[in-house]
Parts: C-alpha cells; structure tokens; sequence
C-alpha cells in the first residue's frame, strides 16, 4: 500500500506540471482507486479467514504513512521536479497521516463487508452439513409400528413360557417330594410291623 500511495502521489504531481487542466478528474479517480484496492483487499483477507485481520490493517496504515511519504519525495525528485529533501518535512507529517487515513478507513469498511460474508458461508456449510447428517433413509411408519408389535408378541410369549415352565418344574418337584414322603412313610411302617411281631409272644390255645 505504501508503495501504490507513493505511485499515486508522483503521477498526479507530474499531471499537475504537464497538464494541470486534468488535475481535478484525475484526482478524484485516483482516490477512487486507493480507496478500492484498501477495501477490496481488506475485505478478502476478512472473507479468507485471515488470523487478526484488525491488527493486521492497522499496522499497515502506520507503516504505510512515512513510507509512501518517502517514497513520493524521492520520486517527484527523480521524475517532476527534482523536489529535495525540504518537502520531507511535510510529507512526513500531513501526508503520512492523510496516506494512513486513506488506508485504513476503507480497510475498516472492507473488513466489515468481508466478515459478514465468511459468517454467512460458515453458517451455509453448517446447514449442508447439518442436512448430510441427517437425510438417511427412514424406515416406514407402519413397518416401525408392526416391528415394535412384533417384539412385544415375542416378549410376552417368552415370559408366558418361562412361567409356564417355572410352574412346571415347581409341580414336578413338589410331586417328586411327596412321592419319596409316602415311600419312606410305607418302609418305615413295615419295618416297625416285623419289629412288633418277633417281639410278641405266641399264645397257644388253651388245653
């Protein structure tokens, strides 16, 4: 920018001596230029994600200041004038600040412009994104409804049978212990039988 400020400087000064008719018009669509390529420029570092685009400008317009000031006396005194080193003064002083105004005003305009147009296709690709994520294929209404019925059916018969089994070996093994009940019952009786009859004494008839 210091160098393209610095350009702009000499050319309207050689205008200015070689045909100072034009000087107004060309002016003006000199300005027009500095203040466009500022904002563009700004506006695609802010649009391009630059890291602290802010910082980044406003540096650039305290650089740019002296510099172009320099730069543009050395080059009047190269190619108009031969200007010495007594305009340096100025042109280090109200030229500079007018060169770091002209830069980092529209700077300011384009980093605004160039910011809302990185938000905006952030948000965008998040939307893609968000879509992508969710447009997998769906399975019908009434198919989900008559898998979910189907699970019950299958639930409920298996608790049903579990039941049914759990009241059958309940049965079984309640049968199974009053039948080993009853068989020790009917030994212990017959052993208690054969135990009374060798103790009982015979009894003959009478004579």
């Amino acid at each position: 920018m210091a160098v393209l400020h610095a350009a702009a400087t000499v050319a309207l000064a050689k205008i200015a001596v070689f045909q100072p008719t034009e000087v107004t018009f060309v002016t003006a669509v000199v300005l027009a230029l500095l203040v466009g390529a500022a904002a563009l420029w700004s506006a695609l570092d802010a649009w391009l994600g630059l890291r602290e685009p802010g910082r980044t400008w406003f540096i650039a317009a305290l650089v740019a200041g002296p510099v172009s000031a320099v730069l543009s006396v050395i080059g009047r005194g190269v190619f108009v004038d031969q200007t010495g080193t007594s305009e340096l003064g100025s042109a280090l002083t109200g030229g500079a600040a007018f060169t770091a105004l002209l830069v980092l005003i529209p700077a300011g305009l384009g980093m605004f412009v160039g910011g809302k147009l990185n938000a905006r296709a952030n948000d965008f690709e998040d939307s893609d994104d968000a879509e992508d994520s969710g447009s997998g294929p769906l399975a019908p209404v009434g198919a989900r409804a008559d898998e979910d019925t189907e699970g019950v059916l299958v639930g409920s018969g298996n608790d049903g049978g579990t039941g049914d089994d759990n009241g059958g070996s309940g049965d079984s093994d309640g049968s199974g212990d009053n039948a080993a009940d009853g068989a020790g019952g009917s030994r212990a009786g017959k052993r208690l039988g054969r135990t009374m009859s060798r103790r009982t004494p015979k009894i003959g008839p009478a004579r």
